[in-house]
């Protein structure tokens, strides 16, 4: 079960951990979530299209159901879930600091 909403849940703990190393409060919205930096970027580069919050939504579901999909497929075996699991979260990390890396290097008016 953890693999279906395994994208939401590192979502909250790495927006937790985040606002309390910056000693933020955890409850107050920011611009810092995957979802937002995923849009941001992509409405720099393709310009305020209609279709990038759809885009952004898009790719976001394609990489939070390719773990749903794998833990169907090895549902009985919890050492394959736990590596999914870790690789997931793994994955999550380098592609939320690479994005967010290059959005503040190349669009500083976006965020």
């Amino acid at each position: 079960v953890f693999l279906i909403i395994i994208y939401p849940a590192t979502e909250l703990i790495l927006s937790f951990s985040r606002r309390g190393l910056l000693r933020k409060n955890p409850f107050v919205a920011d611009k810092f979530h995957l979802h937002s930096i995923t849009y941001s970027l992509l409405n720099e580069k393709l310009g305020n299209k209609n279709y990038v919050n759809s885009l952004s939504g898009f790719l976001l579901t394609l990489l939070g159901s390719i773990p749903a999909v794998f833990s169907i497929k090895f549902q009985n075996n919890e050492n394959i879930l736990v590596l999914l699991s870790f690789l997931f979260f793994l994955k999550y990390i380098l592609i939320y600091f690479y994005l967010l890396s290059y959005l503040r290097n190349n669009f500083k008016s976006a965020l």
